[in-house]
């Protein structure tokens, strides 16, 4: 209810449109932050049973679930990312849960985001920047 005043108050517009022509979700929202003459959006939803999901980020679609410790990379689409990735995580005792992978197009950009048990080590951290592929590399923590 005091969203909208708080978005003011902090100088952030705010702009709701709703349609009931929808494609595959029956709701969603989508979340467009402009800053810095860059923009960042990201779209979700709820699933059939009302669990929340991450569908778009930017361009790359994917079905992810917001919580717990993520992994969240941007890599060329080639080949050995994703192995690189597990490998790395199965050496350094680190219990993947969930990866999700989109990409713009084959053999472009691509976003993984990898769900674990656990916080990652900073000297893990470094070594999955070194990865051939691997472009940027945040964790995330929902």
């Amino acid at each position: 209810m005091n969203a909208p005043l708080i978005a003011k108050d902090r100088g952030i517009e705010v702009k709701v449109s709703k349609t009931d022509d929808t494609k595959e979700y029956t709701s969603l929202i989508t979340l467009t932050v402009k800053a810095g003459g860059k923009d960042a959006c990201v779209s979700g939803t709820l699933n059939s049973k009302k669990e929340p999901r991450i569908i778009q980020v930017d361009n790359f679609p994917m079905e992810t679930v917001p919580e717990g410790d993520m992994l969240v990379l941007m890599n060329n689409d080639k080949p050995g990312v994703i192995g690189g990735i597990g490998t790395l995580m199965g050496q350094n005792g680190i219990n993947i849960a969930r990866m999700q992978f989109g990409r713009e197009k084959q053999g472009g950009r691509a976003m993984s985001v990898v769900s674990v048990d656990s916080v990652i080590p900073d000297t893990v951290m470094d070594a999955v920047r070194k990865l051939p592929n691997v472009l940027s590399v945040k964790q995330v923590r929902i």
